[in-house]
Order: structure tokens, then C-alpha cells, then sequence
């Protein structure tokens, strides 16, 4: 009788070629489901979020360790004559979690006196000592305009976990959508406490923040936010407003109001000294 042979593939040819094209397949799919099932979650809870519209909470700080006893010196001017505005020279200061209005009419000094403040600009005479502070100028020049706040937070942040950073974001009302976008397409109130944030998470951490005319480019809304997130500031707090109703929902301390004889201190409430 003739021999019959027949041929057939080895296992391990069968195994060589199909086994890893099927589990590369395996691999790809469970990779673009669980891609689908998050993008799918950040869109829930980013839906949620813009609908509770932040019913929970006001916008606020995190916790930070910024306490200043009574009796330490917040601000101290010894002789001051910034470069523009009065010529008297101004000796003054400030203890404490003071909160300090710098008021008078368009062009009299008052961004310049901050930015003397801030260290920004030198004085003419005299010097200025304070706590580590951060300004924030009416332009919000710190925040990039081209990149997400998450990014820049986590630049600025270094060291801090994303989900701790997008906890503190929450905390200021911006939701997990917003902070992914570029800071140009945030609104004028969102921008606004983007940058606080930014301003107070550097390191020292900011105890004096100093704010120049913070109101400007906001609606009610944004105003109101920016309101209850100062009104968690622990720190002191200077600021250059023409804005009367802020200015008196701002649990103010003190006031540096220009006089055509100088600037003139006094408490909030209290005639000028």
C-alpha cells in the first residue's frame, strides 16, 4: 500500500503570527474603550459641575499656612515718596491680617503706590519692608493667554499632585472642562481667580496680595466670585479700587486715601489721621 502523508502546520506556526495580531487587536480596542470611558466621565462631571453652577460653595483659597500674629508687621513705609503721585513722604504701617483700600481720583498715584508696594518700582526716598506679597495687575500679566490653567498651575506648583491641583481649581469654581482651555477663552471672573491661584501657590507663599483695581473687567457675577474668594484670604490684603460697593464688602482694615498734601491713613470707618 502506498505511504499517504499528509502536512499539516506545526503549532507553532499556527501560534507564531495569529497569537500577537490578536492580542494586539485585544490590547487596542481595551485602550480605545477605557480612552472613550474617561473622555465619557470628564464630560459627566464637567455637566455636572456647570449645572450645580456653584450652588455647594463660594469660591475660595485652599488652606494655606500664611497666619500673620497681630503684632507682626504686615507693611511698614519709613519715609516714602514713590515716583509718582504726593511729595509728602509717608510713614506708616500695618500689623497684621490688615486689609488696605488705596483711594483717590484717576491719575493721583494710587497703581504706582502699589507697585512701589510691590517692589515693581523704586521709590524716590524712603524704603518699604513687608511680608513676601504677589501683585496682580489689572492686565493679569502673570497668566498666559495661550495655555490651559491646569498646565500653568502645575508649572508654578511644582511638586503637587494634578488631582491635588484640580481640587484647589474646584475650590476657586473652575471646573474640570474650563481648566484644560487656554486662559483666553475663560471669562473675565474665571481669569480672574486663575490667577490668585497662580499668584499664592508660588513658593515663599505670598502673605501680602496686593491687587490693582481688580474689578475692572468683570460683570456682577465675576465680582461676586472675586468677593467670596477674598473673603477666605487669610493673609493681608492691599488694593486699588474705584469701586465703593467692592471696597465695602471687603471686611476692610485700613485706608490710604490721597490728599493734595499727601497720602492720609486712617482705619476703615475712622476719619483720616
Amino acid at each position: 500500500m502506498p505511504r499517504i502523508v499528509i502536512n499539516f502546520p506545526l503549532p507553532t506556526e499556527i501560534g507564531s503570527n495569529a497569537l500577537p495580531q490578536r492580542a494586539q487587536q485585544t490590547d487596542g480596542a481595551r485602550a480605545e474603550r477605557n480612552a472613550r470611558r474617561r473622555l465619557d466621565l470628564e464630560e459627566a462631571v464637567g455637566a455636572a459641575f456647570d449645572a450645580l453652577g456653584g450652588a455647594l460653595q463660594a469660591p475660595g483659597f485652599p488652606r494655606l499656612d500664611i497666619a500673620i500674629p497681630d503684632g507682626q508687621a504686615a507693611l511698614v513705609l519709613d519715609g516714602l515718596v514713590a515716583r509718582f503721585g504726593p511729595h509728602e513722604a509717608l510713614d506708616w504701617r500695618a500689623n497684621g491680617a490688615a486689609r488696605i483700600a488705596i483711594c483717590g481720583p484717576n491719575g493721583c498715584g494710587k497703581s504706582t503706590l502699589l507697585r512701589t508696594v510691590a517692589g515693581d518700582i523704586a521709590p524716590l526716598s524712603g524704603t518699604v519692608r513687608r511680608l513676601p506679597c504677589v501683585l496682580l495687575d489689572q492686565q493679569l500679566g502673570m497668566l498666559d493667554a495661550c495655555t490651559g490653567v491646569l498646565d500653568q498651575l502645575r508649572a508654578a506648583a511644582t511638586g503637587t499632585a494634578q488631582g491635588r491641583l484640580r481640587q484647589v481649581l474646584a475650590l476657586a469654581g473652575l471646573g474640570p472642562t474650563r481648566i484644560l482651555r487656554p486662559a483666553r477663552e475663560l471669562s473675565g471672573g474665571e481669569r480672574m481667580r486663575a490667577a490668585l491661584l497662580l499668584g499664592v501657590l508660588q513658593t515663599p507663599t505670598p502673605r501680602l496680595l496686593l491687587l490693582d483695581e481688580p474689578t475692572n473687567h468683570l460683570d456682577l457675577a465675576g465680582i461676586e466670585a472675586l468677593e467670596a474668594m477674598l473673603a477666605s484670604w487669610t493673609g493681608a490684603l492691599m488694593v486699588v479700587s474705584h469701586d465703593a460697593r467692592f471696597l465695602e464688602r471687603l471686611d476692610l482694615t485700613h485706608r490710604l486715601d490721597w490728599s493734595a498734601h499727601g497720602w492720609m491713613a486712617s482705619r476703615a470707618g475712622a476719619a483720616p489721621e
